[in-house]
């Protein structure tokens, strides 16, 4: 409900530390991460980044 409505349904902060992790891991991700990884779209890579970076547009 709060997604729709526009609100963060997760802390920022959290988000942000998450995906900056996965994106930018300070060792090399284990396989499964590798894997997951992967099967992204070069467009939902750049997404993820956005969103833990905190951006809402563009």
């Amino acid at each position: 409900m709060k997604a729709r409505a526009g609100e963060a349904a997760v802390a920022p902060g959290l988000l942000q530390g998450a995906f900056g992790e996965l994106l930018n891991p300070t060792a090399q991700p284990d396989d499964e991460g590798a894997r997951l990884l992967r099967m992204l779209t070069p467009r939902e890579v750049e997404v993820l980044v956005r969103v833990a970076e905190g951006r809402t547009r563009g």
